[in-house]
């Protein structure tokens, strides 16, 4: 479904894996890519996938503005009048 990537901090080694987000929601482990230590995600998932979601909606937020702003429209109409 998502094919963006979630950084999971090793608690042991503090390498930053770059794990799909599909993978952080469906598991409860996973390896790190550096040293092999397992990271145990518990709690901290729904805190990594949330300020996931976080980012992309201020993305999304930024890109809209860019088009409003490019919009034939937004230039020989002021917002909010008829």
């Amino acid at each position: 479904m998502f094919d963006d990537e979630i950084e999971v901090e090793c608690p042991e080694c503090g390498h930053e894996n770059g794990t799909p987000v599909d993978r952080v929601r469906d598991d409860e482990h996973l390896p790190c890519e550096r040293c092999g230590s397992t990271i145990a995600l518990g709690r901290q998932k729904h805190l990594l996938i949330i300020e996931h979601v976080t980012k992309n909606i201020a993305k999304l937020r930024r890109s809209l503005a860019k088009f409003r702003q490019n919009s034939p429209t937004a230039r020989r109409r002021p917002r909010g009048k008829s």
